[in-house]
């Protein structure tokens, strides 16, 4: 169990940028929060919101860091320890190849009566995409603790479909390989994300023009405790093609 003395850490498998790329830059500005580094960035503001208004709009998302998720955050199981998960994730590497570049869009996503969120999607379906990310979510399922009960009725487990009560049983998540949509989060829940979303993406295209993002390696962050940020510990570089 976990507590202040004792935290349990949580890792989780995501895309993410080159950390000197203008989209990893950026991304981390806007989210405030360089998972890299591990350092804090202030001041990112809109012409309709000031540093604090975008902070608070952004307070969960942040914590992640810049990332679109493929192996969603678990605990190890305890037969595995943290240098047993970078070894397999490099393994898994080793024999996958590397996406070439595709271009990203800025979306809202997963909007209903209270709003929706800011991210950045495919320009383009992509069947490759799909095919890798279940091929994490299967191969590495061997270092996932099984979900907690808590864990389970955090997701809401009546609002599931009963393929995603499904795959969370089975993955530990909901939304994976046919209810897998692959994002990179770039705000909380806003009631104004269609306004919000014009006024990023212009500021977006200004400052790094078109977004696009080549997928050649997978990144290991780690959240230390539950009242910690994500930070990055890993980058596992995959085949060229």
């Amino acid at each position: 169990m976990q507590s202040a003395l004792n935290p349990v850490p949580r890792y989780a498998v995501y895309l993410a940028p080159g950390p000197g790329t203008a989209l990893w830059k950026f991304g981390s500005k806007v989210l405030g929060y360089d998972a890299d580094t591990g350092r804090e960035m202030t001041g990112f503001t809109l012409s309709s919101m000031n540093d604090l208004q975008w902070k608070a709009a952004t307070a969960r998302a942040s914590a992640y860091g810049f990332h679109a998720t493929l192996k969603a955050p678990f605990r190890l199981a305890e037969s595995q320890n943290e240098q047993s998960l970078v070894d397999g994730l490099m393994a898994f590497c080793a024999q996958h190849v590397e996406l070439p570049l595709f271009a990203l869009q800025l979306c809202v996503l997963d909007e209903n009566d209270f709003g929706g969120f800011l991210a950045l999607t495919p320009s383009n379906t992509t069947g490759d995409i799909g095919s890798l990310e279940a091929a994490v979510v299967k191969a590495l399922d061997i270092f996932r603790a099984p979900l907690t009960e808590s864990e389970i009725a955090k997701r809401n487990p009546e609002s599931l479909t009963h393929r995603q009560r499904d795959y969370m049983s089975r993955y530990g998540y909901p939304f994976v390989l046919e209810e897998y949509r692959l994002h990179f989060t770039l705000s909380d829940r806003l009631p104004n994300a269609a306004k919000i979303a014009v006024e990023l993406n212009d500021l977006m295209i200004d400052e790094i023009g078109a977004p696009t993002i080549a997928i050649d390696e997978l990144v290991l962050f780690k959240q230390a405790g539950a009242d910690t940020r994500f930070k990055i510990i890993a980058r596992a570089p995959l085949k060229d093609y």
